[in-house]
């Protein structure tokens, strides 16, 4: 079965630094990015486990 899941940033910031690679297994809650916003860190995570098919963010980016 081909389920896909979308990742979009809970909030607008800064890319501070981008843990998920393209390829790689991941779990539930598994920190995939941390983006800096109102000069505080904020991690994000997966919702469910999979895999990761594309990763479309680099440090620095807004």
């Amino acid at each position: 079965m081909n389920n896909r899941e979308q990742l979009r940033a809970p909030l607008t910031g800064t890319i501070i630094t981008v843990d998920a690679v393209k390829g790689e297994a991941i779990s539930a809650g598994a920190q995939l990015c941390l983006i800096e916003s109102m000069k505080l860190e904020h991690p994000v995570t997966a919702s469910v486990s999979g895999t990761v098919t594309h990763v479309h963010i680099v440090p620095g980016l807004t």
